[in-house]
C-alpha cells in the first residue's frame, strides 16, 4: 500500500536549547562497606592484605578481616596492643604489622594466626605509629611516629631502638611517611618540616648518620609530607599544597639543594584540580591513584609524556570526599578508606551516565553512535547527546539537550543514522524527525492515520527508510517521499514489528512480536517457523554480527543464531542466565551482548561460554530497555537502561589472573556435630559422616567464586565435582585412607592452590583381618561339626542348623562386601540386598536334604567299604 507523504519543510535552523556542562557525575561501580556490614567502626585509617587474600582494615575502634563474604573484628581483648589502628604493613615473610595511636605495635603471625602485642616505650605525649618500612636483609622493621621520631624493631632479637633526626628540631620527630628507595636511602616525610633523607645502613649501624633535608625553600610544594612514592621513574611527594615530583635519577641534585628547574608541581592551578593530597597507590597499566582530603580520589595516567587525570568523588559513587588511605590488592582492585567507611573501586569498564550528568531522563529507550563518535540517547523526555564520552578525563564530558517541538518531553523509542549522515528519531506517539549533518532538524509529517509507536528504524540498500510499528512495517522512499506500509496481508509474519535489521547481503529482517520472524529480499517476504527450526514467535530483538550471522532474541525463548542455513537455539541449558534478550549487539570481536532485566550477558562465539554482568560486576543500569544498544567508533558497547546509559569499555576489562585464596577450616562436622580438624587425621569408624568447611577469597567478585573437589579413595568422588557451596559432606565412609582435594575458582576460572587433607577412617574390629581369620576358623569348625553329627546321627537337626549358620555367615559377608564396594559407586543398594537375601532363603531350604543325601550317603558308602 502506498500513501503520499506530505512533509513539511519546516526546518529548525536554530537549535532552541543546547546545554553543555562539565560531566563530573559519571557513575562507576564503588562498593561501600560500613558498620552495618561488619566494620567495627566507620573511620578507616589503614588497609593491608594477607597472603591468603583477606583484607585487613584498621579503624579507630578495632581491626577487621574481610574475606569477601563477611567481616570478622578483633580488639585488644583478642591480643591487639590497642584498639585504635593507625597504620599497617605486610612483611616479606607474610606476617602483618599494625601501628597504634598510643605508640604500640602488633604483629600477626601468618602461620599460628595469632597476634603478638609489642609495647613501645613512650617518649612523648603523642606517639602515633604512622608508617612502616622493612629492611629485609637485616631483618629489621622501621616505623615512624608522630611525636617520637623513628623506631627500629629487630625481629630476631625482639629489641627496639629509637632514633632522632635532629634533637633541636621538634618537627623532625613528627613523621608521617617513610619510603625506602632502591639505593638504600630512607626518605622521611614530616608533619611540618619537609623531607629528611639518610642512608639506612648508617642509621642502623649507629654511625654518624647524615640527614639531608628537602623543604619548601628548595622547591617542595608544601611542608606537610603525607606520602612518598616512586612512579613512572619519578619521585612523587604528597603535601598539603599539591604534588611535587622529579626524576629519580635527579634525586641527588634535589637532595643537594640544586633543585631549580627539576621539581615540578601539580596543584589546584593544574589539571589535578586540588592541593590537599593524602596518599599514593600505584595501579595497573601505568596508573597512579591519588588520595585527597577534599576531592575524593584521582587516577593519574601518563599519556604521550603528559599526565592526565580522572576524578572520582561523591558524584561518581564514592561514599565520602576525603580519602584517608588507598590500597591496591593483588587482584588490582582499589580500596579506599574514608571517615565514613570502606570503599571498593570494582571496575572502570562499566560507566553509568544519568541525570546527574545532564541527560534529559534516566530512562534511556534508545542509543546510537553517530559517525563522529558522539552518543545520542533517546529518553522518556526527549533526546540528549554525549560528547567526549570516551576521553580519560571525565571532566571533559559535555552533554547536549535539544528542545524541538514534538520531540522534546516525549519518549524517543528509536534512532538511526542513515548512509548520508542524517539522524532519524522515532517517538512513542508516531512522530518522526530527521537531523541533517549540519545540525538542522526536520519533522516528517506522516499520514494522519499512521500514528503508531515507532519501535525501530533501518535503511535498505536502496536508501529507503524502514519503520517498525505495531501496524506493520513502513517503508519511506527518500527520493519520491512515498510511504508504503506492509502487513500480514502482504506476507509479513505479523503486524507488530519490534526490530528491523539489514543483513550483510541486503536482506531486511523483521522481528515480530506474536507472529513469525520474517525476511525481505527486495521482492518478497519469507516467514520462518518450526519447520525451519525457529520455535518461538515473540521476537523482541535482532542483530547481525561480523560473520554474517543473524541473532534473534525471543521472550522466554532464549537466543537464536541463523547462519543462512539453520537456526541454533541457546537457552539456560547452554549457560544463559536469562532467556529473554531485550536488546542484542555484536562487538568488534563478534562476542554477542544482550541486555536482560537484571544486567547484561556476553556470549563468546569462540569458546561457546556465556558470562553475566550485574551490579556485582559493575553494571549499575540493572535493567536494559528493549533494542537500546549500540557500538561506538572506539568499540565500546552502550546500553540504554532504566537508570541511564551504561558504557562498556572492553579495552580496560582485564582478566583476573590472581589466584584466589583458599583456607580449609580447622573445624568440621562429624555426624552433624562440630569438632576440631585433627592433625593425626584418624576418625573412628562410628564417626564416618564428615562435612568439611572451607572459604575461598576473591575480593574482586566474591559472588562468582566456585569450588571443585574430589575424594581419592571413594570411587563416587574421584572425578572433580563443581559446587558453589563452602562445605562438602561425605556420608557412610568405609574404613580406609582418603585424600581430599579442594580448589577455588574465581570469576575468570583461575584456580587457587589446592587445599589437601589426608585422613583415615579406622577399621573396626569386626572388619579387621584378625576378625576375618577367627570367622574362617569358626565357619570351618561349624562345617566339621555338621559333617560329624550328620554322619553319626543320620542327618540330625543339629547338623542342619550348624551347616545353615555357616552358610548364612558366608553369604552375609558376601552381601556386605558387595554393599560396601557397590554403594560407593552407585549409591543405595537396598534392592540388591533384598534380592540376595531372597536368594539366601532359597539356598537354605534344601540344606537338610543335602546333608542327608550327600553326607549320609557318603557315610553309608564308607561303612559298606569297611564291611
Amino acid at each position: 500500500m502506498s500513501i503520499l507523504l506530505y512533509a513539511t519543510r519546516a526546518i529548525f535552523l536554530l537549535i532552541l536549547l543546547f546545554i553543555s556542562q562539565l560531566g563530573y557525575s559519571q557513575i562507576v561501580n564503588f562498593g561501600q562497606f560500613g558498620v552495618e556490614h561488619g566494620l567495627p567502626q566507620s573511620q578507616v585509617n589503614t588497609i593491608v592484605q594477607d597472603d591468603d587474600g583477606n583484607l585487613w582494615v584498621g579503624t579507630v575502634s578495632g581491626l577487621a578481616k574481610y574475606n569477601g563474604i563477611e567481616f570478622k573484628s578483633f580488639y585488644k581483648s583478642d591480643s591487639l596492643a590497642e584498639d585504635w589502628i593507625t597504620s599497617s604493613f605486610k612483611g616479606h615473610d607474610g606476617n602483618l604489622w599494625f601501628g597504634h595511636w598510643g605508640g604500640s605495635i602488633t604483629r600477626y603471625d601468618k602461620v599460628t594466626k595469632e597476634f603478638q602485642s609489642i609495647s613501645v616505650e613512650r617518649f612523648s605525649s603523642r606517639q602515633e605509629v604512622s608508617d612502616f618500612v622493612e629492611d629485609t636483609l637485616r631483618r629489621k622493621m622501621i616505623f615512624g611516629t608522630k611525636g617520637s621520631g623513628i623506631f627500629v624493631y629487630d625481629v630476631e632479637r625482639q629489641t627496639i631502638n629509637r632514633f632522632e633526626i635532629d634533637k633541636n628540631v621538634a618537627g623532625s620527630r613528627h613523621i608521617q611517611a617513610l619510603y625506602l628507595d632502591a639505593g638504600g636511602r630512607l626518605w622521611i616525610g614530616t608533619d611540618n618540616d619537609g623531607i629528611y633523607i639518610v642512608k639506612l645502613v648508617d642509621l642502623l649501624n649507629n654511625t654518624n648518620a647524615t640527614f639531608k633535608q628537602i623543604t619548601v625553600e628548595n622547591g617542595l610544594s608544601g611542608r606537610q609530607v603525607r606520602d612518598i612514592a616512586e612512579f613512572d621513574g619519578d619521585i612523587w611527594v604528597a603535601t598539603e599544597k599539591g604534588i611535587s615530583y622529579w626524576k629519580y635519577t635527579q634525586s641527588e641534585a634535589v637532595i643537594e639543594g640544586k633543585s631549580k628547574g627539576i621539581i615540578k608541581i601539580l596543584d589546584d592551578n593544574t589539571e589535578l584540580n586540588t592541593d590537599d593530597i593524602t596518599s599514593f597507590e600505584k595501579g595497573r597499566n601505568g596508573r597512579l591513584w591519588v588520595g585527597t582530603r577534599n576531592k575524593g580520589i584521582i587516577m593519574c595516567v601518563n599519556e604521550n609524556n603528559k599526565y592526565t587525570f580522572r576524578h572520582y568523588s561523591i558524584a561518581q559513587g564514592l561514599s565520602f570526599y576525603s580519602a584517608k588511605c588507598l590500597y591496591l590488592d593483588r587482584e588490582n582492585t582499589l580500596w579506599i578508606g574514608t571517615d565514613v567507611g570502606l570503599n571498593q573501586y570494582l571496575s572502570d569498564y562499566f560507566t553509568l551516565y544519568d541525570e546527574s550528568v545532564g541527560i534529559g531522563n534516566n530512562i534511556v529507550l534508545s542509543v546510537i553512535s553517530d559517525i563522529k563518535g558522539n552518543i545520542w540517547l533517546g529518553t522518556s523526555q526527549g533526546i540528549s547527546q554525549l560528547l567526549n564520552a570516551d576521553k580519560l578525563n571525565n571532566d571533559s564530558l559535555s552533554v547536549g539537550q535539544y528542545q524541538i517541538n514534538g520531540l522534546s518531553n516525549t519518549a524517543v523509542m528509536s534512532m538511526f543514522e542513515d548512509s548520508e549522515g542524517y539522524l532519524w528519531f522515532g517517538t512513542i506517539n508516531g512522530g518522526l524527525f530527521k537531523r541533517s549533518p549540519k545540525g538542522s532538524f526536520e519533522k516528517i509529517n506522516l499520514d494522519s492515520e499512521f500514528k503508531e509507536i515507532i519501535h525501530s528504524i533501518a535503511e535498505d540498500n536502496n536508501g529507503n527508510i524502514w519503520l517498525g510499528t505495531r501496524s506493520g512495517a513502513a517503508r519511506i522512499n527518500k527520493k519520491t517521499n512515498v510511504l508504503s506500509v506492509y502487513t500480514e496481508e502482504d506476507g509479513l509474519g505479523g503486524n507488530s514489528v519490534y526490530k528491523i535489521v539489514k543483513g550483510d547481503d541486503g536482506t531486511m529482517w523483521f522481528g515480530v512480536v506474536g507472529g513469525k520472524l520474517t525476511s525481505y529480499d527486495g521482492k518478497e517476504f519469507r516467514v520462518y517457523d518450526e519447520t525451519d527450526g525457529m520455535n518461538h514467535k515473540l521476537v523482541l530483538s535482532l542483530a547481525k554480527d561480523g560473520l554474517g550471522n543473524i541473532w534473534i532474541g525471543c521472550y522466554t525463548g532464549g537466543l537464536y543464531k541463523y547462519d543462512g542455513e539453520k537456526f541454533t537455539n541457546f537457552n539456560k541449558d547452554s549457560g544463559m542466565k536469562s532467556e529473554t534478550p531485550y536488546s542484542i549487539i555484536a562487538d568488534l570481536d563478534n562476542n554477542i551482548w544482550y541486555g536482560t532485566t537484571y544486567g547484561v550477558e556476553k556470549y563468546d562465539q569462540k569458546t561457546g561460554k556465556f558470562e553475566h554482568f550485574g551490579k556485582a560486576e559493575g553494571f549499575l543500569g540493572i535493567q536494559v530497555n528493549p533494542n537500546s544498544t549500540c557500538l561506538d567508533n572506539k568499540g565500546n558497547v552502550w546500553f540504554g537502561t532504566i537508570l541511564g546509559a551504561v558504557k562498556y569499555n572492553g579495552r580496560v576489562h582485564y582478566k583476573n589472573e590472581a589466584k584466589p585464596g583458599l583456607t580449609l577450616s580447622n573445624k568440621l562436622l562429624i555426624n552433624h556435630e562440630e569438632a576440631d580438624l585433627t592433625f593425626d587425621s584418624k576418625y573412628d569408624h562410628t564417626k564416618n559422616n564428615l562435612e568439611f568447611l572451607y572459604t575461598g577469597v576473591s575480593l574482586a567478585n566474591p559472588n562468582k567464586l566456585r569450588y571443585k573437589y574430589r575424594l581419592i579413595g571413594n570411587p563416587r568422588f574421584e572425578d572433580w565435582k563443581i559446587t558453589d557451596e563452602r562445605s562438602i559432606a561425605f556420608n557412610n565412609l568405609r574404613a580406609k585412607k582418603y585424600n581430599l582435594e579442594i580448589v577455588a575458582l574465581n570469576a575468570d576460572n583461575i584456580e587457587s592452590d589446592p587445599a589437601v587433607y589426608n585422613f583415615e577412617i579406622t577399621v573396626p574390629f569386626y572388619d579387621s583381618y584378625t576378625f576375618y581369620i577367627l570367622q574362617i576358623i569358626m565357619i570351618g569348625l561349624m562345617l566339621t561339626l555338621a559333617v560329624y553329627f550328620g554322619r553319626k546321627t543320620g542327618g540330625s537337626r543339629v547338623a542342619t542348623i550348624l551347616a545353615s549358620i555357616a552358610i548364612i555367615i558366608v553369604f552375609e559377608y558376601g552381601i556386605n562386601f558387595l554393599e560396601d564396594r557397590m554403594e560407593e559407586q552407585v549409591g543405595s543398594v537396598v534392592f540388591i540386598k533384598v534380592g540376595l537375601n531372597a536368594l539366601l532363603g532359597l539356598i537354605l531350604f534344601p540344606v537338610e536334604q543335602i546333608i542327608k543325601k550327600r553326607l549320609i550317603k557318603k557315610h553309608d558308602a564308607t561303612e559298606e567299604e569297611i564291611a
